[in-house]
């Protein structure tokens, strides 16, 4: 079904935002740290040095989408692209279908949405991003053993493409620290970020850049699941059973126990060099509406 008229134009007028049509100082924290950092690899990248079959694959997204483009071979006219389909990914059936591993993407892309497809909030706004609103709830317990997971699976990633800064940190055993409330913000200042912080802001989520051999599809699709959440570890998440057939002899999924801490919820945080935090969030407060009494 087409969105009407009104919220389409609302849609292009984000994704001309985001696609640098707007000064550099305006542009959101989250897209900042993807342009400088996240998705370097992606932007040196020319489309028209892309494989025939990448090529391909970012049309058929377009057509998909019916975005209206002047280079549909350009990964970063894919920002946004699954925003298209929501609430419930209807219309996404076979387009990763010729793709590696891509009904196994399409398996992943089906949870996204189960989860955080609806943008409605509560106040009639719309969420840009995919956010979990409603998130299920979980033990601290658990919340310790998914977390434990996830640093062994990026642990054995960092070995398997031997990226050493990654290593050295997760071979410190940072210790798990399970919290109840609002997750602060990230610290801002250089002065203030740990070695830890800056291996999981930089380093961690080029991981599967470092894969080899490089998937070209996998390149040219970063940009579109990268924004669903500005999140790179669902990004990889999501798209890892195309990065997975170079990597065989991986024990586990690295990413797997990241998405069911994501889905219900959890936010982690490095404030310390030794320490990662894991918040649990507060269920909303719901203020029960008093009818009005009539007056005698």
């Amino acid at each position: 079904m087409k969105q009407p008229v009104r919220e389409r134009a609302e849609f292009q007028r984000f994704l001309c935002f985001v696609r640098n049509d707007a000064p550099v100082g305006l542009f959101p924290d989250r897209f900042n740290r993807w342009r400088f950092h996240v998705a370097a690899p992606t932007r040196s990248a020319n489309s028209r040095h892309l494989p025939m079959e990448a090529q391909t694959l970012l049309r058929r997204c377009i057509d998909a989408a019916s975005i209206d483009v002047d280079d549909p071979t350009d990964p970063e006219n894919l920002i946004g692209f699954f925003q298209h389909f929501r609430p419930d990914g209807s219309g996404l059936a076979g387009v990763f279908e010729d793709v590696p591993g891509g009904d196994e993407v399409h398996d992943r892309l089906d949870q996204l949405f189960a989860c955080a497809g609806n943008d409605r909030r509560e106040d009639g706004r719309r969420d840009v991003y995919f956010l979990v609103r409603r998130p299920p709830p979980i033990s601290p317990t658990e919340i310790q053993r998914l977390a434990s997971q996830w640093l062994s699976g990026l642990r054995h990633l960092a070995d398997a493409v031997q990226n050493e800064t990654v290593k050295a940190q997760l071979d410190s055993a940072p210790k798990l620290r399970v919290l109840e409330g609002k997750a602060p913000k990230n610290p801002k200042h250089e002065i203030d970020q740990s070695d830890l912080f800056r291996a999981f802001a930089k380093d961690v989520p080029q991981l599967t850049d470092e894969i080899r051999p490089v998937s070209e599809i996998a390149q040219a699709l970063k940009p579109a699941f990268y924004f669903i959440s500005c999140d790179a570890m669902l990004r990889d998440y999501l798209m890892w059973p195309i990065h997975a057939r170079a990597l065989p002899h991986l024990p586990e999924d690295p990413f797997s126990a990241y998405f069911n801490l994501w889905r219900h919820g959890i936010k982690y945080r490095i404030l310390r060099n030794d320490t990662i935090d894991f918040y649990i969030p507060r269920p909303p407060v719901r203020v029960p509406v008093q009818p009005m009494s009539t007056p005698r």
